[in-house]
């Protein structure tokens, strides 16, 4: 996803959660931008679903295999084998444009991680997730136990 200035968000979705997703600067050579942060964040026997960019040609190189979709012939899903879609990470990204378009409707390139880290969290915490609101309140109050939060903290540039 290319967002409005340029800012590019890859994302990745697990069988069973958490969900991952990570802004990349636009570069003349984006699969070797794409290759290392994938290669990071997903495990060699993995199975990789993509759509048919050329970012992920050499895919199968570092995967245990690798299945793609024809977005640009407005496939979600291979015909011939229904269990390679993009269909759940589409879903993720859908919720984040939502969002921006709405609530937040402006985010600058260096505060982008911290959207996407947001919506990572509603969409893991949610309720298909059988995640309910009390749930979802006690994780996201579990990862502030044990923090002080002060006015000059919260205005140092990140």
């Amino acid at each position: 996803m290319v967002g409005e200035g340029g800012e590019a968000c890859g994302g990745g979705r697990n069988p069973a959660p958490p969900t991952s997703a990570h802004p990349t600067r636009p570069t003349n050579n984006p699969g070797a931008a794409i290759t290392p942060i994938l290669k990071a964040n997903i495990a060699a026997e993995a199975r990789l679903l993509t759509d048919e960019a050329g970012v992920y040609r050499q895919m199968q190189l570092h995967f245990a295999s690798h299945g793609t979709t024809a977005h640009t012939a407005g496939q979600c899903v291979d015909p011939a084998n229904p269990e390679i879609h993009s269909n759940t990470i589409e879903d993720c990204f859908s919720i984040f444009k939502r969002g921006m378009r709405g609530i937040f409707q402006y985010c600058s390139e260096q505060h982008l991680h911290r959207y996407l880290a947001e919506f990572d969290f509603r969409y893991t915490n949610r309720i298909a997730n059988s995640v309910n609101d009390v749930e979802r309140a006690d994780v996201a109050l579990a990862g502030v136990r044990g923090k002080r939060l002060t006015y000059g903290s919260a205005r140092r540039k990140s």
